[in-house]
């Protein structure tokens, strides 16, 4: 009796872990597996701070050649507008994410199927945080106000952090392929038997909780556009999350190591590669020149101008902050194309790709940058930079007092 008692007993659990464990994957709250016909509901929970774990998977499911890739500056670029027929496209960006996990998703996506074309959204943000992880690992000095740095660990207390063993390699060694395996195990049971996964299934299905419904299938995702806030508080908000760096004049320096490695290995695997800055509007490139840092970014873009340029033709890098419709387009400006001061919204990120391919309904194409254009093009952008400061002084003024910065450094 005993005996049948513990049978039956242990069966139920294994039985209740099975339809807990086929519930989470039908419903799939992490958008992590291959959807089932009829059954698996269209919906996701707010994806933003577990992209980390949802984006690898999610590349292994859609199996793309051609990826674009880079941080959340880059979410709105639909991908498909970069392939040709027959072709997956996928747009696997990452919030706040670094030269090294760009890196990884790269050679993630290429030793699942070989990409032809690569797109990278470049933010001075990621090559900050780049050089950040120089600092931490005792490679440089970091000084960083107090409040800011507050405000940094309580961002990253709230992301699932990067792990490197999410990711395939090309050429894995026995003990790659084993920290896989047992990461992919982990990975297993958080999404499907844990009571998060549980829990947020039944959020879905009952229609409760968090709505990710502005996360799409091609990988794009919307930033909420509708705030009540009004607009200096979000560009405010999203300046202090974004460039925390970029407004702190005691922070200094870039590194490109991780990129430099990023273009070699483009460049032994044969893909086609584009690099595009991603643009900021007048009063983002006059607040990083109230902190000091102006001098830096225009620096960094000469650097990583000639960096790319030397890698082989099918190596490019394009830029449009010397267009005068993206630098002066003020914040408060009805239907921005910054949602925030900082984001491009899902139609201007169209609009840019579209430019970007020869098909421009707006004044913004992009201009090709190489040694002998990018000194014409940041003298342009300087100049819309300034212009933007005499036009909007009050708003000027405002952003100093918002964020706390000292009038020592003039536009």
């Amino acid at each position: 009796m005993p005996r049948n008692y513990t049978i039956t007993v242990v069966a139920t659990a294994i039985l209740a872990a099975i339809c807990i464990a086929a519930f989470s994957f039908i419903v799939d709250p992490y958008k992590m597996y291959p959807k089932v016909p009829g059954l698996s509901p269209e919906t996701s929970i707010d994806l933003l701070f577990i992209m980390r774990l949802q984006a690898p998977y999610a590349v292994e499911n859609a199996r793309p050649s051609v990826l674009i890739t880079g941080n959340s500056r880059s979410a709105t670029f639909p991908p498909n507008l970069l392939s040709e027929p027959g072709e997956v496209a996928y747009n696997a960006s990452l919030p706040g994410a670094s030269l090294r996990e760009i890196r990884r998703m790269v050679e993630h996506a290429q030793a699942i199927t070989p990409l032809k074309r690569l797109f990278i959204g470049v933010d001075w943000d990621i090559f900050l945080k780049n050089a950040l992880d120089e600092s931490a690992s005792g490679k440089g000095k970091r000084k960083i106000d107090p409040k800011l740095q507050r405000l940094e660990k309580l961002l990253a207390a709230n992301v699932l952090p990067d792990n490197e063993h999410r990711y395939r390699k090309i050429d894995p060694s026995l003990a790659d392929r084993w920290s896989y395996a047992i990461n992919r195990l982990e990975d297993f049971a958080r999404s499907l038997f844990s009571m998060d996964a549980t829990k947020d299934s039944l959020n879905i299905v009952f229609g409760s909780g968090p709505n990710g419904g502005a996360y799409h299938d091609d990988g794009t995702w919307d930033l909420e556009g509708n705030s009540p806030h009004p607009p200096m508080a979000r560009y405010q908000r999203m300046v202090r999350k974004t460039y925390i760096n970029s407004v702190n004049a005691e922070f200094t320096g870039t590194e490109m190591g991780e990129l430099a490695e990023l273009l070699d290995f483009t460049e032994t695997h044969g893909i086609q590669t584009i690099l595009f800055l991603l643009p900021v509007q007048g009063l983002l490139s006059n607040t990083m020149a109230f902190a000091g840092a102006w001098e830096q970014r225009l620096d960094w873009q000469r650097e990583l101008v000639t960096l790319v340029n030397a890698h082989r033709s099918n190596t490019a890098i394009y830029g449009v902050e010397d267009q005068e419709r993206i630098v002066l387009e003020a914040v408060d400006t009805p239907q921005p194309l910054f949602i925030d001061g900082v984001h491009l919204n899902r139609s201007a990120g169209a609009e840019l790709l579209s430019c970007l391919i020869g098909i421009c309904n707006l004044d913004m194409h992009p201009t090709r940058l190489d040694d002998k254009s990018i000194n014409s093009y940041l003298k342009q952008s300087e100049k819309l930079r300034i212009q933007y400061a005499q036009e909007n002084p009050g708003q000027l003024t405002k952003v100093r007092k918002l964020l706390g910065l000292r009038p020592n450094h003039d536009p």
